[in-house]
């Protein structure tokens, strides 16, 4: 399945929708919005993909559940952890289409994954702004933990700025606690270390970069801040859930009953 182009005016996207219905490029003019990637199976090696149907981390791959133990495993071979749900790794149908956008639909069976369900996701470019909606609808007779967010990777140098009151924190990537945090204001990427989710963020962040100004706002109630330490590239993932929170309900897992959707919004606009 050949990746799908979309333009207006001189604003561009390709996506991949055999690639985990990834991003692989986002430009305005010429200029990478997001960091530029190729048609890869890795989806971490690309601009930006789908969190569903949880995002970040279940510890272990094992799941608690309504009185069940549930043994996924790890999603990928370098991590110990299930990690980001499974439409980053699926095959994604292309739908219907536009010149400037696509309507991508994925459908999972139950399997070590218990629930089926449906996620359906459309990309739209308008002149230098990228608008991505991801819907999750639980297919089976049970109710299903849920989460769902975004995952668009920036180039670095940058300054970040967002509002935020606090994070998760704890080792290994899986939080244990919650700490106040005062947020960043055109703060050096270069300078933090971060891979933890924080809360009280109010739906906006700025990059400033040598691409120029960009922004990112989305409905989703919680930020994920992806910085590793001496790579060209850092995250900032709007996401409604932190790690391990199917585990922990507390930290922003929804019980999506039979039937019930799960929907959010991201978008990214350079200059705004």
């Amino acid at each position: 399945m050949d990746p799908v182009r979309l333009q207006a005016s001189t604003t561009s996207a390709v996506v991949s929708p055999h690639h985990g219905g990834s991003i692989l490029s986002f430009s305005v003019a010429g200029t990478q919005v997001l960091r530029a990637g190729a048609d890869s199976p890795d989806p971490r090696t690309l601009a930006s993909f789908p969190l569903v149907p949880y995002c970040n981390r279940v510890a272990d791959g094992v799941l608690h559940w309504e009185g069940d133990t549930i043994e996924m495993g790890p999603s990928i071979p370098d991590e110990p952890h299930a990690l980001h749900g499974h439409g980053w790794l699926g095959r994604w149908q292309t739908e219907e289409q536009g010149s400037n956008w696509v309507r991508l639909g994925y459908t999972h069976p139950a399997g070590s994954w218990p629930w089926r369900y449906r996620a359906e996701q459309t990309v739209t470019v308008e002149p230098g702004r990228l608008t991505v909606t991801l819907g999750l609808v639980n297919l089976a007779t049970k109710s299903m933990p849920a989460g769902i967010g975004f995952h668009p990777y920036f180039s670095r140098p940058a300054r970040i700025t967002a509002t935020l009151d606090g994070l998760w924190r704890g080792e290994d990537t899986l939080p244990d606690r919650w700490e106040e945090h005062p947020g960043f204001r055109a703060q050096d990427v270069d300078a933090i270390a971060f891979d933890n989710t924080f809360t009280g963020w109010d739906g906006r962040a700025v990059v400033e970069s040598p691409e120029g100004r960009i922004e990112i706002s989305s409905n989703l109630a919680m930020l994920h801040v992806y910085v590793p330490p001496g790579r060209g590239m850092f995250c900032l993932e709007p996401v409604t859930a932190a790690p391990d929170a199917l585990n922990h309900p507390e930290r922003g897992a929804v019980a999506l009953a039979p039937g019930e959707t799960l929907s959010g919004e991201m978008t990214v606009t350079l200059g705004g």
